[in-house]
């Protein structure tokens, strides 16, 4: 059984899931993220031990981990204790300003972002001519 309604899964943050052992290596690029509480914004609340597969880079099914049918030869992470979250969103961000500043391009800069589970931008009020 599928269980995706109500989750609002944008991009998945595996940044979150730092120092998580990963095994296997499959050819087909799916990928099976296992034991993972996983935000359900229906609910407001975290789904514990959930396993998420990611397929051509999209989500393509959430189940509690007992229902999770792994198929051999594909990537597993194992995120028992990890959280996944939707990616967030800085919506009052300088980022002219930070690049001019910093005197770095937004390829050095933007990961900062990332790394903190920042995916959406929105550059405001910036003065500094781009």
């Amino acid at each position: 059984m599928r269980t995706t309604a109500g989750l609002v899964l944008f991009p998945l943050l595996l940044p979150m899931l730092a120092g998580v052992k990963v095994s296997a290596s499959g050819s087909s690029g799916d990928l099976v993220v296992r034991g993972a509480s996983v935000f359900d914004s229906g609910s407001k609340s975290f789904l514990p031990g959930r396993t998420v597969i990611i397929r051509d880079g999209k989500i393509v099914s959430v189940t509690p981990q007992s229902a999770a049918g792994i198929r051999r030869g594909r990537r597993v992470v194992d995120a028992r204790g990890k959280f996944l979250i939707p990616g967030l969103i800085d919506a009052h961000a300088h980022v002219t300003t930070v690049l001019h500043e910093a005197a770095m391009t937004g390829e050095e800069v933007f990961p900062f972002w990332l790394a903190n589970g920042v995916t959406t931008l929105r550059s405001t009020a910036d003065t500094v001519a781009a």
